[in-house]
């Protein structure tokens, strides 16, 4: 029999009826304030896009440089976002959160002050160790606050602040640069993580949410015994549906990071607008990704509502999608129609994340939700925005700009593929981790 057609059990439905433990205001407080520090995550990141043509001009680089500058942080991101995860979900999320904002932070007014592309780096470099496992403890916390049955709509939310965060960070950080120079920018942005981080740790800590949760769901802000976890991580990694939603999720980052970040230097090249302008309206684009992530989880959740594998379906969609839009839209002559055609490939650039996180963790057990999430993460950083923008700039040099963009969407081809094999055993791997 289907599993995804099966009838709730008494218990599931006993367990819906009963009041959740945490209150409704509290939830979107500390919501609110986790929203804000993933904001401030991505303008510390992206913030950098805004001030490319400065830097190039007064430090010569080239946009492989660039590209670099960019790429250190999501590859950092990828490389420690597991373990830093897996002591997130030991210690303490909200004590993990604490510690990697204020490592970013610092590290933020480090690009602040300086004064050649190898100290810049440096600092990037830093930036990248300080996020490394923020969206998944984030998404681990803000799963113990609220009912597990609007799981993919909270991931898609969460997730916005990562477009939002990006227009914040580009657009705000043009217009300081032009009219008090690149380096208030980077300081701005650091500023701004601190004085949130602050307010959260005055009303939030482990404890606090773990002696409201009391267990219900089996949640925990802390790790079982080591052996039950490594029992754990053995069933994500032989999970074949799990393997390709991060496969399929970590490449369509690819795209989608390409886009946001050079989407601001194409502006300035093919559109002739300043620093300021560019990042403005590349700022109004990316908009059209924060509602693309929202709106890809509310409609995961509906449609999934009585077929759990419709969630595949919306992956799938959004990555073939984006693999047609985009190529078409850089083909297109500078205006309207393709400020246009990109706001929709923007759109769907970034759909996927949303109910591949849903899909990941009805396949694992509360107790690893913040290291499940960091291996998808690890995905969308070492498979996607990390080499994503690296790439980009490496084919615009031999290239043009506008080239490289049309070529880089199609491999986003990787991501239907994937997404489609998902589906195919995802039942299978449901009925497994149920019996």
């Amino acid at each position: 029999m289907d599993i995804s057609a099966s009838a709730p059990t008494s218990t599931a439905i006993e367990e819906a009826s009963k009041p959740f433990p945490i209150s409704r205001r509290y939830a979107l407080t500390v919501f609110a304030l986790i929203y804000c520090m993933m904001l401030s995550d991505y303008m510390s990141r992206q913030v950098l896009n805004a001030v490319f043509p400065l830097l190039k001009r007064m430090w010569v680089m080239s946009d492989s440089q660039l590209g670099s500058l960019s790429g250190v942080v999501p590859l950092m991101v990828g490389i420690l976002v597991v373990p830093l995860s897996a002591l997130t979900d030991r210690f303490g999320r909200v004590r993990g959160i604490t510690a990697m904002v204020s490592v970013w932070s610092i590290a933020t007014i480090a690009c602040a002050v300086s004064s050649s592309y190898g100290e810049m780096l440096v600092a990037r470099f830093f930036v990248g160790v300080g996020e490394a496992a923020y969206t998944a403890a984030g998404v681990a916390l803000i799963m113990g606050l609220f009912p597990k049955q609007v799981r993919a709509t909270l991931v898609g939310a969460y997730s916005s602040g990562v477009p939002v965060g990006t227009v914040s960070g580009v657009a705000l950080g043009g217009f300081i640069a032009e009219r008090f120079g690149w380096r208030w920018s980077f300081a701005i942005m650091a500023a701004f993580g601190l004085l949130v981080l602050v307010i959260f740790r005055c009303i939030c800590s482990d404890k606090k949410i773990e002696k409201m949760r009391s267990g219900v769901d089996g949640f925990q802000l802390t790790r079982p015994a080591r052996g039950s976890f490594r029992k754990d991580v053995f069933s994500i990694l032989s999970s074949r549906s799990i393997l390709y939603a991060y496969l399929g999720c970590g490449v369509q980052a690819f795209v989608d990071a390409s886009m946001i970040v050079w989407l601001p230097a194409f502006l300035n090249r093919y559109y002739g607008l300043g620093v300021g302008k560019s990042a403005g309206l590349a700022a109004s684009l990316v908009i059209c990704n924060a509602v693309g992530r929202l709106f890809c989880g509310v409609i995961s959740d509906v449609v999934s509502k009585d077929a759990p594998n419709k969630r595949w379906t919306v992956a799938i969609i959004t990555s073939a999608g984006m693999c047609v839009i985009f190529p078409v839209a850089f083909q297109l002559h500078v205006g309207t129609l393709q400020l246009a055609m990109i706001g929709l490939g923007l759109f769907l650039s970034a759909g996927a994340i949303a109910p591949t996180a849903a899909i990941v963790t009805t396949l694992t057990p509360p107790s690893v939700y913040a290291t499940v999430i960091a291996v998808l993460t690890l995905s969308l950083n070492l498979l996607g925005s990390s080499p994503g923008p690296f790439l980009t700039g490496v084919l615009a040099d031999k290239l043009t700009l506008q080239g490289a963009l049309q070529v880089i969407p199609l491999f986003s081809v990787i991501s239907v593929v994937a997404f489609v094999n998902g589906a195919r055993h995802y039942n299978a791997d449901r009925k497994r981790i149920s019996e």
